[in-house]
């Protein structure tokens, strides 16, 4: 009992740790847009699809990497996917225009899925129901740390060693984190199952028909969405428009990280005396007066920090405070292959991120209106998915 309950800590320990890589990707770099834009003499629009392209690699990896975790195992997925991801970051340094950059963008972002979609199954072959709820919020938290201390990381990075020493620092990170999965992670999944596509496509469309699934999967997408399109609108607004400087976008990206944060942790503290479902439905109706009176802001003041922050501020609180519920919701519902319900949601999580993500990189950054706008239309399509999908039976 004793060896099991030290490896659990372990296979945690090691899962917060890998899941800081997943922020990392995309908030290191975000302080060096503008850079970026100047160095490899490209507009605006092509270095924020960048985030895209990251995410669209990301969906790609995850449609191979699930599949072959339930025949395969666990750990020899992610000990490629995380090699892979070191060599295309540190390519990404060299990139000699911008059209390399989203093309090895693409690349990097299939070998972290791996680290993404295999937490999530490693964690399911662990726990159930209340305790993966628990052990989700780990995760969770962990997805969020990265966040907060990229941005600051980035930010006095591009100003001292410019924007390439970014994807220097993430081969390093990757290179500790590949160290440490080949060294210390057990294997977790023992009953595998054979690899057909026939056999994989069956088990995605079963999954696709459970409400609570797809549900649950879209919200999560649309509510990640919010950070990520801030990392895309946020650097040019807040250091062209506003004037501040990339350390000071790093510190306002702290700042939002930290607010996210937050919310994990009063969800941590609620779940011990309410349902994470009230918790869910009560999260999902701020979200919404949230929304709406960030246009009302945005009218009122179109070029101010605080009316641009502060709603932003109560969104990502809300995110927080829900997003870990939903998804031990979605990830307790696969009941067909972990690794197979770890790699859809994490599909349907990051296509629809990267939708509105490519969509939002046509947003003009001159006012806060058309980014409060936008946040508006997608929770209120986040509150239809709630409350049409995900608290429907079948």
């Amino acid at each position: 009992m004793a060896e099991k309950n030290n490896n659990t800590r372990r296979i945690i320990s090691l899962i917060v740790f890998m899941t800081l890589i997943l922020g990392f990707g995309i908030d290191l770099y975000s302080p060096s847009f503008p850079a970026i834009a100047k160095a490899l003499k490209t507009t605006q629009q092509l270095v924020q699809l960048s985030i895209a392209t990251y995410f669209f690699g990301y969906v790609l990896g995850m449609l191979f990497l699930g599949p072959l975790s339930d025949a395969l195992g666990r750990r020899k997925p992610l000990i490629f996917g995380i090699g892979f991801y070191c060599l295309m970051s540190l390519a990404c340094a060299f990139s000699p225009n911008i059209y390399f950059l989203l093309a090895l963008r693409l690349l990097q972002g299939m070998g972290v899925s791996a680290v993404g979609m295999l937490c999530r199954s490693i964690l399911g072959d662990v726990f159930t129901g209340k305790k993966l709820a628990k052990a989700m919020s780990y995760y969770a938290m962990s997805y969020r740390l990265g966040p907060i201390i990229a941005p600051v990381i980035g930010g006095y990075l591009v100003v001292y060693f410019g924007w390439a020493s970014n994807f220097y620092f993430l081969t390093a990170f990757g290179v500790i984190i590949l160290v440490c999965v080949t060294w210390l992670l057990p294997e977790t999944h023992f009953d595998l199952a054979r690899f057909h596509p026939k056999l994989v496509f069956d088990r995605y469309v079963n999954l696709l028909k459970k409400r609570v699934f797809l549900g649950g999967a879209l919200c999560i997408g649309m509510l990640y969405s919010l950070m990520i399109i801030f990392n895309v609108v946020g650097p040019f607004f807040i250091q062209e428009i506003l004037g501040h400087s990339p350390i000071g976008y790093g510190n306002i990206a702290f700042l939002l990280g930290v607010v996210a944060f937050l919310g994990m942790l009063t969800n941590r503290f609620l779940i011990q005396y309410k349902a994470p479902e009230k918790v869910i439905a009560v999260g999902m109706s701020s979200i919404v007066v949230v929304g709406i009176l960030q246009v009302v802001a945005a009218y009122l003041f179109p070029v101010n920090l605080y009316s641009f922050l502060l709603p932003v501020m109560a969104l990502l609180f809300l995110t927080g405070l829900i997003n870990s519920n939903i998804m031990s919701r979605v990830i307790d519902s696969g009941d067909s292959g972990k690794g197979v319900a770890s790699a859809l949601v994490g599909i349907l999580i990051i296509s629809c991120t990267g939708i509105l993500t490519a969509l939002s990189s046509f947003l003009e950054s001159t006012t806060a209106r058309p980014f409060a706008f936008a946040f508006l239309a997608i929770v209120l399509c986040c509150f239809c998915s709630y409350k049409f999908l995900f608290t429907r039976t079948p």
